[in-house]
């Protein structure tokens, strides 16, 4: 404690100083700085007694949403506090404080309180007389609200119920007529007997005025299959501001024309708004395959099918306006279909163009690369498996939007032309030398190192700001000239089976031509260490250097 405090005022004095700066200063100086790296306690210390602007700061980082469990209170940049340590007592304090100081929070400190477990605690009143909005998990959480205070029920602005069975109706209506705004419900893994909870939950919204109270209700619906349900029984849903997230995990045992009735009759066409289907990989019956009737969900923004399916045929494109399409192991026509963002994985395309209108593009051995044409709206392309441009190196050349490009591994790429606005370029592996031109405008540059070393210090642009290098698990020495300009650089581990982890031994990265570098990230688990070194000249700007070592999930 001693020694966080101490921080404590060393970090609070040099605050003190910045405070005397410009607030435009002030503002520059913050952006920067990596809050999740500070204790929790340092940084509410920070609210009570450090200078407006950084309070404000601070407390919209950790206030915008709190999560509120039996033991712990869960705040922004995932800090977690027990409740029955000081820091709990602090948050308390630091809450008061700020609900009393209107210049710096105005209306309350809290943004959203997610609740998934109350405990009947007095020091819970200072949390939720400073929290704007409410969500819930269950109405059995209504009960505990009302322990506290009646009042509270009317902050409620979002619910999420999961047992329908035991749901206690007179508590869902005191949360349906209050100030609620969504209601979400979940219903996974249902059979018959099940049907009948949603179609009663349903008939108790219809005896209720959703129109002019203008609440949207989130129904999520999962089944392993629907071939054994009964489908006389299906509840027909005529619910206004309904908003229905289907998900079919299996269409086994379905005979034809089923699945469209299912869908499209039980749930009605203009409330299904998310559908994912996982079609039976053994079907062979064309009928079964056909998913063409999905153009008649009115209101669908997303989709997503696997399996053996078909979407349209060599004749005919259903047509379907998108936010996101996810398509992986059937046969598809997307000549009318149009979604910002694509996602093709092993599929069989008739064509080879994507559409107008789609801004991400995320691509598995589904395109001919040679002849694809690509919509002038794309902004980010990722490529997840081997590609060619030797009879298309052009492709890219008038795309003025794309800004990312991701490429797992290009062949034949002696002309290609890279788009002239790019800002970021992945391209892990190469079996040439990168001799094509890398754009002005690109920022960041990632490939594995061994890729790197390939690349003429004359050909990286000028204004590059980060490097990022792949680097394998088993490597020992590895030397890296940094370009000019060059402030943030960024080791990933390759992930490497357990033979070749076990043999793995110390990692040292020789650097040169590193004055302007000011980050050096290592992400992954490294089984030996990482050190880093450089010429002696140079020894005084690697001093400098904030060297990050973060063990999160390795490169593939």
């Amino acid at each position: 404690m001693d020694d966080t405090l101490t921080d404590m005022d060393k970090t609070l004095t040099v605050f003190d100083l910045m405070a005397k700066l410009p607030l435009k200063v002030q503002h520059t100086v913050l952006s920067f700085i990596k809050w999740d790296e500070y204790p929790v306690e340092l940084l509410l210390q920070l609210i009570l007694y450090g200078p407006s602007v950084w309070k404000s700061t601070l407390a919209e980082k950790l206030f915008e949403f709190v999560t509120l469990n039996f033991e712990s209170t869960k705040l922004g940049m995932n800090f977690e506090i027990d409740h029955e340590s000081d820091n709990f007592d602090l948050l308390l304090q630091v809450l008061e404080h700020l609900g009393s100081d209107t210049e710096i929070q105005g209306d309350k400190v809290i943004g959203t309180l997610n609740i998934l477990e109350l405990d009947d605690d007095d020091r819970f009143e200072t949390i939720f007389d400073n929290t704007k909005n409410l969500e819930i998990d269950g109405v059995e959480l209504v009960d505990s609200l009302r322990w506290f205070n009646d009042d509270y029920l009317k902050k409620i602005k979002r619910c999420r119920l999961y047992d329908l069975e035991s749901i206690n109706l007179r508590d869902l209506k005191l949360v349906l007529n209050g100030n609620l705004e969504v209601l979400d419900i979940y219903y996974e893994h249902y059979v018959d007997e099940d049907l009948e909870s949603i179609k009663f939950l349903f008939n108790e919204f219809n005896l209720l005025d959703f129109e002019q109270k203008n609440i949207k209700i989130n129904l999520n619906v999962g089944s392993e299959s629907i071939g054994g349900v009964g489908f006389s029984l299906f509840p027909s849903l005529r619910v206004p501001n309904l908003e229905i997230t289907l998900n079919i995990m299996s269409t086994k045992y379905l005979k034809a024309g089923q699945l469209k009735r299912y869908i499209c009759k039980s749930f009605d066409s203009k409330n299904i708004t998310h559908l994912c289907i996982n079609f039976d990989k053994r079907t062979t019956n064309e009928n079964l395959k056909d998913a063409s009737f999905i153009e008649t969900l009115i209101d669908l923004k997303v989709l997503k099918l696997k399996g053996m399916f078909s979407l349209g045929s060599n004749s005919r494109s259903p047509r379907l306006n998108l936010d996101e399409l996810e398509l992986s192991g059937g046969y598809v026509n997307l000549s009318n279909v149009i979604a910002k963002k694509v996602t093709l994985s092993f599929c069989e395309m008739y064509g080879n163009t994507i559409n107008e209108g789609v801004e991400e593009l995320i691509e598995t051995s589904s395109l001919d690369w040679d002849k694809v044409n690509l919509p002038s709206t794309l902004i980010r392309l990722n490529i997840e498996s081997e590609a060619s441009f030797e009879n298309n190196f052009d492709i890219f050349k008038n795309l003025n939007n794309l800004k990312e490009l991701r490429l797992v591994m290009i062949t034949d790429t002696t002309k290609l032309i890279l788009p002239p606005n790019l800002q970021y370029f992945d391209y892990k592996i190469s079996d040439y030398l990168i001799d094509f031109d890398l754009p002005r405008s690109l920022r960041t540059l990632a490939a594995y190192s061994s890729e790197l070393a390939y690349l003429r210090i004359d050909q990286i642009p000028i204004n590059l700001k980060t490097l990022i290098a792949f680097v394998e698990a088993d490597e020992t020495d590895l030397k890296m000239r940094l370009p000019t300009g060059l402030k943030y650089l960024t080791l990933k581990k390759l992930q490497m089976d357990s033979d070749t982890e076990e043999n793995c031994e110390n990692l040292t990265v020789l650097l040169c031509n590193i004055e302007s570098l000011v980050e050096i990230k290592v992400v992954g688990d490294f089984s030996g260490s990482v050190s880093f070194t450089t010429s002696d000249d140079e020894k005084k700007h690697l001093d400098k250097i904030n060297i990050i070592y973060d063990k999160t999930e390795c490169e593939i």
